[in-house]
Formats: structure tokens, sequence, C-alpha cells
């Protein structure tokens, strides 16, 4: 069996870059198992090694200040209750991640260690000198405060991952880089929406940056586009200053308002005795129902479209290319008075507007909210 590659680095910087690209060129992943407390955070200048042991590295004397150990992504579940993926109430409950396995711990014993602590400078003298001496020169520097800190690396064979996929194939079971996530997040605030837009910025992102090229396989820089969909989806309700939906659609109606002062935008918050109602209509929705919405209008509803349980209600005229909608709106509650005061409102701010025909279906709610309101209207009924 090969023997494990130990490295010495200057600073914590420099042992995280090398281990992040020992993980690139095998295709591996380590998470933190432990860290000793102030790992990283020792400061220079004063006296921190008293009653520390020397210890001895590659023939030189070491004063250890801290340990850092990453485990084997794929290594011992540490933590079954918090893994474990609790099974749906019941079996036949749709939607969710559909997951081969309850965990991906497979007890694999592959683990980095970290070292931290002080050495003799390179320019100290070793040969013609005992150990004793030797210790004895580092613990008078260590007692002066003159001094750096430096780290110790020791990296696992690729044989010592065991119970799991290595090579290129190990890299479908990772997940995706925190780094990429802070891109996506940056490319979200700058405006991509496209998922195809944001899957190329992020592959050219990867190719720039990193300095051994990942394996296409992994799936830590070339995450699926699912998973980036979803990050982007998180990212833009991160920019949410509330996570009252509601609240959220009062600012952005307000900031919709003072960007586009001729569109109709009316909202009614819930309220101990009013009810929710949304209206909205652009100035170019408004010119279309001036010049084509009176010969006939449509009202449909849709259903099922959002997450809440509300209907959408869309006023739709024919024009001479197509069909467009001229307005909507969104009740609380799908009855003749919620939907005839939404119409009035729409009806108020288009003073014109006087359709002779009206197409529905067969609703008797929908029909009596334009009879109130037309009450000249002809009405047409489209049976569905």
């Amino acid at each position: 069996m090969a023997e494990d590659e130990t490295v010495l680095f200057g600073s914590l910087e420099e042992c995280i870059k090398s281990l992040r690209d020992h993980e690139i060129q095998t295709n591996t992943r380590y998470t933190v198992g432990y860290s000793s407390k102030g790992f990283g955070k020792r400061s220079t200048g004063s006296n921190i090694v008293n009653n520390k042991r020397v210890q001895w590295l590659n023939g030189k004397p070491f004063i250890s200040l801290g340990l850092k150990v990453y485990f084997c992504h794929h290594g011992k579940n540490y933590r079954p209750n918090n893994n474990a993926r609790t099974p749906k109430e019941h079996g036949y409950s749709k939607g969710g991640r559909v997951r081969a396995q309850q965990t991906k711990k497979l007890g694999c014993p592959a683990k980095v260690l970290i070292k931290e602590g002080v050495m003799l400078p390179a320019s100290h003298p070793i040969q013609d000198n005992t150990k004793a001496e030797l210790a004895a020169s580092l613990i008078d520097l260590a007692a002066t405060g003159e001094y750096t800190c430096c780290y110790y690396m020791c990296l696992p064979d690729l044989e010592k991952h065991k119970f799991h996929e290595t090579g290129i194939s190990s890299g479908l079971s990772q997940n995706i880089d925190r780094g990429l996530v802070h891109k996506i997040n940056e490319l979200v605030d700058e405006g991509v929406s496209d998922t195809d837009e944001m899957e190329r910025r992020l592959r050219s992102h990867v190719l720039e940056t990193e300095n051994v090229t990942p394996a296409p396989t992994s799936k830590r820089f070339f995450p699926n586009r699912n998973t980036i969909r979803n990050h982007m989806r998180n990212a833009e309700k991160t920019k949410q200053t509330s996570i009252d939906d509601e609240t959220n659609l009062e600012g952005f109606l307000n900031r919709w308002k003072q960007d586009n002062t001729r569109d109709i935008v009316f909202l009614r918050k819930k309220g101990e005795t009013e009810k929710f109602l949304f209206v909205y209509q652009s100035f170019g929705m408004k010119t279309l129902l001036e010049r084509y919405g009176n010969t006939m209008t449509l009202l449909d509803a849709t259903y099922r479209t959002t997450k809440y349980h509300l209907p959408l209600f869309f006023l739709v005229v024919k024009t001479n290319v197509d069909y467009q909608v001229v307005a909507c709106f969104i009740p609380e509650e799908e009855n003749s008075v919620s939907e005839q005061e939404a119409l009035q409102i729409i009806k108020d701010h288009n003073p014109n507007w006087s359709p002779k025909h009206f197409m529905t279906d067969m609703d008797e709610r929908e029909m009596h909210a334009m009879r109130s309101l037309f009450p000249g209207g002809l009405l047409v009924l489209l049976v569905m």
C-alpha cells in the first residue's frame, strides 16, 4: 500500500488551496470533521507555546498548536439522526426528490490531517545537532514570540478510500461547490435568469479560475440544470425583504408604480374585515382595451397556476392579429361580489370601455358580475 503524502506550507491559505487541487485531481471530496479551538487564528509575537511538547516531523522539531481533520464525504455517519432521510407520511405522496439511499455516508476511513505549529526557520542549522539541542533551540525561539506558524498536511493515498467508487465516476455523488453557489448569486444579481446562459457562464468560470481542470463528470463543478435552477431560485428568494409573500408583493408593486406611472396597480391586503384583491393593467393593455374592447371582451379564469389556491382572471380581446390580455385580477374568493369589484376598478380607469358582447364560460358568478356591471350588454355563453 502506498504511503500518505506529507506537505509543509507557510500559510493556511496555501494549505487549503493545495487540498482543493488534490480533491480535483483525485475526484474526491472532504468535509471538516474536527477542528481544535482557535485553529488558523494564532497570533504571532506572543508566547503561546508554553507547556507544549516537542514533536518530530521529517527529522525536524515541531511544536503542535492545533489540529484540523477532514473526513471523506463518504465517511462514517457521526450524526445518523440528522443525516437520515425521513420517509413521507403516505406512500402515495407525490413531489420531492427520489432518493435511492438514506444517506451517502458509507464508512470510508480516508481522512486529511492538517497540523498547525511552530518550526525552526530554514536558516537554522540542523546537522551536527542532537535532538535535545534542536528541541531546546525551538523552545527558546518560541519563548521569544518571534516565530511564524506553519502547517503540515497529510494527504491520504487513493487506496485508503473504501466502500465507494473512486476515479472519474466518483464525482457523480458530489454536491455543488460553494464557490459556484456564490457565483450563481452574483450572476442572478446581474440579471442572468436563463438556465442555459447560467450553465455556460459557470463552466467558463470553472475553467478560468481552477488550477486543475475538473473531470467532466464532477457534479461539484459541472452541476446539472436542475441543481442550477434550484440555486437560482434560492438566490431570488434571498433578495426578498420578508418571508411573507404579501409583504414582498407590496414592496415590489410600490417600486413598479414608481417606474411605470401610467400602469394601473391596485392591491388590497387581507385584513380582519377586508378581502385580498389585486388588479393590474399596463398602459399597453389599456390601449388595446380602448381600441378592441368595445366589440367583444372575454373573461376567463385559470386555476392551479400558482402555489396559492387563488383564482387568476384574465380579460382578453381579439385584436387584428390575435387574442391579447388587456387586464388581470386575483380575488381572494371566487364569487360575484369580488369579481364585480375587480371589474369595476378596471372600468373606472377605462371610462370609454362599453362592450357590446361578453364571452365567458358557464359560470353563474361571472355572468351575474358582468350583468350588474354592463346591464345593456349581450352575454354570450361559452360551454366548456
